[in-house]
């Protein structure tokens, strides 16, 4: 049987992901793992059009705008690395990019042995319009991949 020794738990501070907390947090404890919790922060979600570019101020505003986001989700994580702490070992990150090969990157240049997330448990024309991020993750790593569904 392969021993896990880390594993990774990649949250958006949903509740579809809470649910696989709790499954990264009971392996992690029952292996004796070091949990990685980690947030991909894809900033390309926050774009403006580019006329609003010409304004003058506008990059100011952009960067100020970008730091203070990132501070939120900072604050978020720590919330959440402190809590999952009082169960198990915790290394956070935040991480720029897409999230679906940012998690593979992350795992694979840690050499994670399991990675646990959530899905949003989109169908239909939500799933085709938005991506699966779990999908992506499931198709591209190199190691075992849990993923947990949300609860109705």
């Amino acid at each position: 049987m392969p021993e896990i020794k880390k594993l990774v738990y990649p949250t958006c501070f949903t509740a579809e992901s809470g649910d696989a907390e709790r499954y990264a947090v009971w392996l992690a404890k029952q292996a004796g793992a070091e949990l990685h919790v980690i947030h991909i922060f894809d900033h390309s979600a926050l774009e403006i059009p580019a006329p609003y570019f010409m304004l003058p101020s506008a990059e100011h505003w952009v960067q100020h705008s970008m730091s203070e986001v990132m501070s939120r989700v900072q604050s978020e994580l720590d919330v959440v690395a402190e809590r999952l702490a009082k169960e198990c070992k915790v290394v956070s990150h935040i991480i720029e990019g897409k999230a679906g090969p940012e998690i593979i990157s992350y795992a694979d240049d840690r050499d994670m042995d399991m990675i646990v997330m959530g899905t949003h448990g989109y169908t239909g024309l939500h799933r085709l319009v938005l991506g699966s991020v779990a999908e992506y993750v499931v198709r591209h790593a190199a190691c075992p991949v849990l993923t947990v569904k949300p609860k109705p």
